[in-house]
C-alpha cells in the first residue's frame, strides 16, 4: 500500500544514512558558558522560530529545575527575523545559567533543525522541547533517577500534562483533560512505572507522542539517522518507531512536562491530511516489514477513520475522507470509529 516515493525511504530497520542537516550554515549568537571544561550529562535544546514570548516561558522552566544541575541548554534558531532575533538576544543577555544561542543562516525546516539541535549538543543525554512548551521543576531530577533504575536505556520520555490554550468554544474542560488522562495512565501503565515502547504498541499510535519530554541518549539517535526530513510531516514518529525496533525505548507514567495546545502548523487542514497519509503508510510499513503481524493489515482502514473521527473531535476540523483515501489508492473508510479506542486497549496501544 505504500506509494513510490515513499518506496524509496529507509527499512525502519537497516542503518539510515548520516543526519540531514541540509546546506544552510549558522553562527553562534551569543553565549554563557559552563564554569568547567567538562562536558554536560544533559543538554536541553531548544529549536525556536519567531515565538521569543513563548521562549521566554519555556526557558524559565528549564531553569527552573530542581535537584539537577549537570545540564546545559542551548537554542536553535531557524532564522527568524532580525526583530525577533533581537528579542533573544535581549532576553539571554541577564542569563546566569549556562546557554548557547545559534542561529542558522537560511531556515532549514522543522527537523532538519532538529536535527542540528541533535548535533550542536554536547550532552550525553538530549532533551529537545520545542520553543512554545514547558518542563516540570523537577523533570532532569525524575528523568535521570527513571534512567538510573532502568538500565540500558536508549530513550526515555514521559508523559505530558496539557496546556490547553485554544479558543473557549474548542477548548477541553480541565475536569475532562485531567480525568482522561488518569484513565489512560491506568490502561497504558496498569499499575508499573514504567513501559517498553515496541511496535507493536506504536503500531496503534504515536502514545510516546513527539519530541517533548524526551532524553535520547545522543549516540544512539546520531547512529539512526536523527530525524528524517523525508519522513515529515511525522519524522518524529518514525523516530520512535526506530528507537523502538532497534534500541531499548521506556516511557515513565509520570507527568513531567507540559504540552501548549494552541493554534499552529498542526492545526492546518494540510498539514493534518499529511499526517493521516503518512500515519497509515508507515503502519503498511511496520507490516511489510515484519515489525507487526501481517494480518494487522485489516486494521489500517479502521485506524485512519479513527483518526479522522479524532481530529475533528480535537480540532473541529477534519480533512476530507475522500481526498485521503484518494491519495492512499484506497477504498474511502466507511467504519465508525467509537470501538476502534476498545480495540486499542486489547493491543496495549493508548
Amino acid at each position: 500500500m505504500m506509494s513510490d516515493s515513499l518506496a524509496n525511504l529507509p527499512s525502519l530497520l537497516t542503518e539510515p544514512s548520516a543526519l540531514s542537516l541540509g546546506d544552510a550554515g549558522y553562527h553562534l549568537a551569543f553565549a554563557k558558558e559552563r564554569d568547567t571544561d567538562v562536558r554536560p550529562l544533559v543538554t536541553i535544546a531548544i529549536p525556536t522560530f519567531n515565538r521569543p514570548h513563548l521562549l521566554r516561558e519555556t526557558l524559565e522552566s528549564v531553569w527552573s529545575q530542581e535537584g539537577f544541575t549537570d545540564y546545559d541548554v542551548i537554542i536553535v534558531d531557524n532564522a527568524s527575523t532580525a526583530e525577533n532575533v533581537g528579542a533573544v538576544l535581549a532576553l539571554l543577555r541577564d542569563a546566569k545559567r549556562p546557554v548557547r544561542y545559534y542561529v542558522n543562516d537560511a531556515n532549514m525546516g522543522v527537523f532538519r533543525n532538529w536535527n542540528r539541535c541533535l548535533d550542536l549538543a554536547q550532552g550525553q543525554w538530549v532533551s529537545i522541547l520545542n520553543d512554545d512548551d514547558l518542563l516540570k521543576p523537577t523533570f532532569l531530577r525524575d528523568m535521570m533517577r527513571e534512567i538510573d533504575d532502568a538500565m540500558q536505556v536508549d530513550a526515555m520520555i514521559c508523559r505530558a500534562e496539557l496546556l490547553d490554550q485554544r479558543a473557549e468554544n474548542v477548548r477541553t474542560e480541565e475536569k475532562a483533560t485531567t480525568l482522561h488522562a488518569r484513565i489512560v495512565s491506568a490502561l497504558r501503565f496498569r499499575g508499573r512505572a514504567r513501559i517498553r515502547l515496541t511496535p507493536k504498541r506504536l503500531f496503534w499510535a504515536n502514545i510516546a507522542g513527539s519530541s517533548l519530554g524526551s532524553l535520547y541518549r545522543r549516540q544512539a539517535v546520531m547512529e539512526l539517522g536523527g530525524f528524517d526530513p523525508d519522513e515529515a510531516p511525522i519524522a518524529d514518529y518514525v523516530l520512535n518507531v526506530r528507537l523502538a525496533a532497534r534500541g531499548r525505548f521506556l516511557q515513565t507514567h509520570r507527568q513531567l512536562a507540559k504540552v501548549r495546545l494552541q493554534v499552529n502548523e498542526t492545526m492546518n487542514p494540510d498539514t493534518l491530511k499529511g499526517v493521516l497519509v503518512r500515519n497509515f503508510q508507515l503502519r503498511s510499513r511496520l507490516i511489510t516489514e515484519g515489525l507487526v503481524p501481517k494480518r494487522w493489515s485489516h486494521w489500517l482502514r479502521p485506524l485512519l477513520a479513527h483518526e479522522l473521527g479524532a481530529a475533528m473531535a480535537h480540532w473541529h476540523q477534519s480533512p476530507s475522507t475522500q481526498d485521503v483515501a484518494h491519495i492512499l489508492s484506497i477504498a474511502p473508510p466507511n467504519t465508525k470509529a467509537r470501538w476502534m479506542y476498545l480495540t486499542r486497549i486489547l493491543y496495549g496501544g493508548v
